[in-house]
C-alpha cells in the first residue's frame, strides 16, 4: 500500500501527490462501477483546483472492485 486516507477523495489526492502529478500534464481517472459519473466529476474538479496547470480526464472504467484507477502522464 502506498497512501491510505479517511475518504477516498484524500485518498485520490495523496496517491497523486505521491505519484508527483504536479510534474506531469495529464491526469486519467478511470471510474469504477460503484461510482457514478457526477461523483467523478466532482472528483475531477477538485482534483483540478489542486492541480490547475494539468489536464484532468474522466473516464468510465467500469471496473467492480475499484472506486477509481488513476494514471499520470
Amino acid at each position: 500500500m502506498k497512501v491510505a486516507g479517511a475518504t477516498v477523495e484524500e485518498t485520490v489526492q495523496a496517491l497523486l501527490e505521491a505519484m508527483g502529478a504536479a510534474e506531469r500534464e495529464i491526469i486519467t481517472l478511470y471510474y469504477g462501477e460503484g461510482v457514478s459519473q457526477s461523483e467523478a466529476d466532482a472528483l475531477a474538479e477538485l482534483l483540478h483546483e489542486r492541480w490547475p496547470d494539468q489536464e484532468i480526464e474522466v473516464v468510465a472504467g467500469g471496473q467492480p472492485h475499484y472506486h477509481y484507477i488513476v494514471s499520470v502522464e
